[in-house]
């Protein structure tokens, strides 16, 4: 959870409001001639009395703390709207003052409640050997007053703190995107910190690559990773803010409005979909949902907002390039590694941490025989060919969740994502399908039949593994 603001500010305005309430049963006991005067909370929550303050001029009384309703003489007037005078003996016997660790010298109970939006959340009881005089009648509902002032200008109080702190803590959070790192990095960090903000939200990076949009990263705390490796749709909330570059808002009823895919789950809460735009092009889009709608106020749109512009513009300060050049991938238009890595890095945490149900693999897919392509095919061909191994690979192009990634030239590394153990079977299954004829390269002289040999290597990502890097390496071996 955030710290609103810092220790030292809130101890202070704590430490303040007990010190006058403790001053203000003192003199509430003063002027009534009481034996003793205590407040207790009515904490409904975990169904007990809390002691807030108490004073008494007798040796043989103990305040009672934290006592469970059932076991408080108190708990039937824990809905008390008015002010009420008990005879003890009468009312209520002496057996039930048990904070009382001797004789039961006093005669009778004031109990003054305090309401807040029409609950009862505070009781202050009065213990006298005498019966309250009508005069005290003011006494009370002034005392009932203050003790309201009091409590709402303490909330007042940590309310402006929390809200100083707030935007001090922001300040913090935009410092972080720093413009020496790599790009890629920055957006990670950029997820952590819009995590941090929106705490319970899955946040997920859509990039384009291979030509289509998918969500490629998500935050490492996400309550629901479905919408991983799933391809942009038309028609969806993404795909109009890819388009049209602006962000959109949304609250969900009966799954609708798709946040990006018709294949998608969990469409449910409120989402928030904020376009990534560098270099005046729009490079990507992030996702931010969460199942409470009313975290996704003005003021954290805003925020989110405000952390998306300020990372692209490091981004833009951190990176010399041509227009048009992509950011986010290499080589036949794959994910570059610095974001793939991550993402099997985030698996693995899920993993370790025992939050990740869905079966995560990274593959391998090796170019066997490329060296006889080298000698048979011109450079452009060769990078045709590139990209035709990517678009078989891919596993949207399968109906599956996942991406390929760039390695070097003829390595690819492909990160599948799935509910199904088996999914990883069926995809290679189709790829080698499809594969089983040669390619055909249209050329000047006709068409050349081109055989592909690809060997794939799969490493299913688990948590017992004790280094990210370890899973890389098998894959990559």
């Amino acid at each position: 959870m955030k710290e609103p603001f810092p220790y030292d500010q809130k101890d202070a305005a704590v430490r303040e409001f007990k010190e006058i309430l403790h001053q203000q049963v003192v003199m509430l006991r003063n002027a009534t001639h009481s034996r003793s005067v205590y407040i207790c909370w009515v904490n409904r929550e975990r169904e007990q009395f809390v002691l807030e303050a108490g004073t008494t001029t007798s040796h043989s009384v103990m305040f009672p703390d934290r006592i469970p309703f059932r076991e408080s003489f108190l708990n039937p007037y824990r809905d008390l709207n008015h002010v009420r005078q008990l005879r003890i003996g009468t009312d209520i016997s002496k057996e039930q003052c048990t904070h009382h660790l001797g004789t039961v010298e006093v005669k009778t109970m004031t109990i003054i409640p305090f309401l807040n939006q029409g609950e009862t959340v505070a009781l202050t009881v009065l213990e006298s050997e005498h019966e309250t005089e009508a005069k005290t009648d003011e006494l009370f509902d002034a005392y009932q007053n203050t003790f309201k002032n009091l409590l709402n200008n303490y909330l007042q109080r940590t309310s402006n703190l929390e809200a100083a702190g707030e935007w001090e803590r922001y300040e913090t959070s935009l410092n972080r995107l720093d413009s020496n790192k790599h790009r890629a990095d920055l957006l990670v960090d950029l997820i952590a910190e819009m995590e941090y903000w929106m705490h319970g939200a899955s946040i997920h990076l859509i990039l384009k690559t291979g030509g289509r949009w998918i969500s490629v990263l998500h935050n490492v705390k996400a309550p629901h990773t479905g919408f991983s490796g799933l391809e942009v749709e038309i028609r969806s909330m993404a795909s109009v803010v890819l388009e049209r570059g602006e962000p959109q808002f949304a609250i969900h009823f009966n799954q609708n409005p798709k946040i990006l895919s018709s294949k998608e789950k969990h469409t449910n809460g409120a989402s928030y979909l904020l376009p990534l735009t560098i270099f005046s092009q729009i490079q990507g889009a992030f996702i931010v949902n969460h199942s409470d709608p009313l975290t996704l106020t003005e003021s954290m749109k805003h925020k989110l907002s405000n952390l998306v512009r300020v990372a692209s513009l490091k981004i833009e300060a951190g990176n010399r390039r041509q227009a048009g050049e992509p950011l986010f991938t290499a080589g036949p238009g794959c994910i570059i590694p610095n974001l793939w890595e991550k993402s099997i890095d985030t698996a693995w945490q899920r993993k370790r941490e025992g939050a990740n149900h869905e079966h995560t693999v990274f593959a391998v897919a090796t170019l066997e025989n490329i060296r006889e392509l080298q000698t048979r095919l011109r450079l452009e061909s060769l990078h045709w060919l590139q990209k035709q191994c990517a678009e078989i690979l891919a596993p949207t192009m399968h109906r599956f969740r996942g991406y390929v990634g760039f390695r070097s030239d003829y390595i690819y590394p492909v990160i599948l994502f799935s509910d199904h153990p088996n999914a990883t079977e069926e995809w290679m299954e189709r790829v080698h399908h499809q594969l089983a004829k040669p390619i055909q390269l249209h050329g000047e002289q006709g068409n050349i039949d081109i055989p592909i040999a690809l060997k794939i290597q799969t490493v299913p990502i688990s948590g017992e593994v004790e280094d990210p890097h370890k899973i890389i390496r098998d894959g990559l071996r």
